[in-house]
């Protein structure tokens, strides 16, 4: 469990009866679409139709990150989102267009890309990266202020 019964705003803190280990905080996270094997755009896709039994296109992948992940930021979650060392790699990529943006990205950078265009469309808050640890106080500072 990632997350707190009381709160979905909450990060859950481990207990030795639950964990074996008292005083943790986890950080909950957000699964993308874009799989933890693929660093090409067709690689995801493959995974996603098999997955969902439902042939998309990159395009449509793009469109649901967006859609799915823009809404999350705007619930104000401060969930992290779940990519892997495969997603981050850039050689070999093809150029491709993401919104604004042309060259040649890793799929982490077309994620991001395409779903803070659509966060900058929609609003002009900050876009702001914490260091993991920080995260965790964060988590911890909104608990104990509601």
């Amino acid at each position: 469990m990632l997350r707190r019964t009381d709160s979905p705003y909450w990060a859950r803190t481990t207990t030795v009866a639950d964990d074996g280990y008292a005083g943790l905080t986890v950080i909950p996270r957000w699964a993308t679409n874009v799989y933890y094997n693929c660093y090409l755009a067709a690689c995801t896709v493959a995974e996603w139709a098999a997955a969902s039994g439902t042939p998309k296109t990159y395009a449509d992948l793009i469109e649901d990150a967006k859609i799915t992940n823009v809404r999350h930021l705007l619930g104000l979650f401060g969930d992290l989102f779940m990519f892997h060392q495969a997603n981050m790699r850039v050689s070999g990529q093809p150029t491709v267009t993401i919104g604004t943006q042309t060259g040649a990205f890793s799929l982490i950078q077309q994620w991001v890309e395409a779903v803070a265009q659509e966060l900058v469309r929609l609003t002009d808050w900050p876009v702001v990266n914490l260091k993991h640890d920080d995260i965790a106080v964060e988590f911890v500072r909104r608990r104990t202020r509601e």
